[in-house]
């Protein structure tokens, strides 16, 4: 027979002793170029180029749609690198 409880723990308390760790001092964002439901994609931007925030800096291909990648933040294109995605996938990312 299972034992009934009333409180089953959910790992609050351990979670709110780790560090605050502060994304917002990236020091590079990366853009994946390719996702799960756009298997091919295209940058239009070059290593060394400036973007402003909301710009298109790509675009990424499905099977039926386009789909635009806007910059979040303004610098400077630093170039490509390999990383892996949120899928586990190895692809291109777009380095600002």
């Amino acid at each position: 027979m299972i034992a009934k409880t009333r409180y089953i723990s959910d790992g609050k308390k351990a979670l709110k002793e780790l560090p605050i760790m502060h994304y917002l001092d990236a020091e590079y964002l990366y853009y994946p170029v390719t996702s799960a439901r756009c298997p091919e994609g295209e940058t239009c931007v070059r290593g060394g180029q400036f973007v402003k925030v909301g710009e298109v800096v790509g675009t990424r291909k499905g099977a039926f749609f386009e789909q635009p990648m806007h910059a979040t933040c303004s610098g400077e294109v630093v170039g490509y690198e390999k990383h892996i995605d949120q899928s586990g996938k190895v692809v291109d990312c777009l380095i600002v």
